[in-house]
C-alpha cells in the first residue's frame, strides 16, 4: 500500500529533494540506535538483568511502522518582549517561498475543555504543509505526534484524514509549557528533524468489544506461548518467527 505525497507547487519539489520524508525504520531515533538489545540470553550470568526498552516488541513496532515526515524548515517559535508570540519558517526568506502561509492560528477556545498542560492564553498554532497526501481508496493516513524521537515544548495533535478523497493536511499543536518557563522563549524546529509520523489505516475497519469469562482453554493457549517465548531465551523476534 502506497502513501503518495506531491508538493503543492513546483518549487516545493526541493524541499521533498532536500527533507525527503522515509519510512520509519530509516528514521530511527539516536537513542534507540546506541541501545544494546539485550535479551535474557544476553544477561545469562552477568548483574546486569534489566532489558533494554529496544528489546520491547511493543515499542520496536511503534519505531518502524509507518512513514516520518521531516521538517522542510527550521521553524522558531518565539515571544517577544511585550508577550506576543512570534513564529518563522526560514524557508519563506527564499524567491517563490515568501507568499505561502507557513503557520496558521487559531482560537484556544476550539480545543474547549481538552486536557492539556498549555498557557491558556496562547493560540493554537498548525503548520501549513507544503504536500499534498493521497492514498489508496478504502484507507485514510493516520497522523501522529513523536513521542520517541523528541521531547519537544509543543505537541502536535493525533488525527486521521481521508487523504484518499482530501488531500490537503495540516498539523496543528498546542503548546505543552509556558514559554516563560524556557530559555531564550524560544523553540527551535531543525530543518529535517523528525516532525511527525504517518500510517495507513483502513477506512470500513469497525472494532468491536467483547468481553469474557475466565477460559481455561485460552489460558493454555498463552501459557503454550509462554513456554516457547522462554524457551527462546524470551528473544521476540524469534517467537514471532515460529508461531506466524
Amino acid at each position: 500500500m502506497d502513501i503518495n505525497i506531491y508538493p503543492i507547487r513546483k518549487n516545493f519539489e526541493t524541499l521533498l529533494e532536500l527533507y525527503p520524508p522515509m519510512l520509519a525504520n530509516r528514521y530511527l531515533p539516536d537513542w534507540y540506535k546506541k541501545m544494546g538489545n539485550k535479551s535474557y540470553f544476553d544477561i545469562v550470568n552477568t548483574e546486569d538483568k534489566i532489558i533494554d526498552a529496544k528489546s520491547c516488541p511493543a515499542i520496536q513496532d511503534m519505531l518502524i511502522d509507518g512513514i516520518i515526515l521531516p521538517s522542510w524548515s527550521d521553524i522558531y517559535i518565539y515571544m517577544d518582549n511585550e508577550g506576543i508570540i512570534n513564529w518563522e519558517v526560514k524557508v519563506g526568506l527564499a524567491d517563490g517561498f515568501n507568499d505561502f502561509e507557513w503557520i496558521g492560528k487559531q482560537n484556544s477556545k476550539q480545543l474547549g475543555d481538552m486536557p492539556r498542560e498549555y498557557h491558556n492564553d496562547y493560540p493554537v498554532f498548525k503548520l501549513h504543509s507544503p504536500y499534498y497526501f493521497d492514498c489508496p481508496e478504502g484507507y485514510g493516513i493516520e497522523y501522529y505526534d513523536l513521542f520517541y524521537h523528541s521531547q519537544r515544548p509543543i505537541q502536535f495533535l493525533p488525527g486521521k484524514v481521508m487523504n484518499n478523497i482530501w488531500h490537503e493536511t495540516n498539523f496543528p499543536f498546542f503548546f505543552l509549557k509556558d514559554l516563560h518557563t524556557i530559555e531564550g522563549k524560544k523553540i527551535l524546529i531543525k530543518a529535517g528533524e523528525p516532525l511527525l509520523g504517518m500510517r495507513l489505516y483502513k477506512l470500513d475497519t469497525k472494532t468491536n468489544l467483547k468481553i469474557n469469562n475466565y477460559n481455561q482453554d485460552f489460558i493454555e493457549k498463552q501459557n503454550k506461548n509462554t513456554v516457547l517465548h522462554s524457551s527462546l531465551s524470551q528473544n521476540w523476534t524469534k517467537y514471532k518467527n515460529n508461531v506466524i
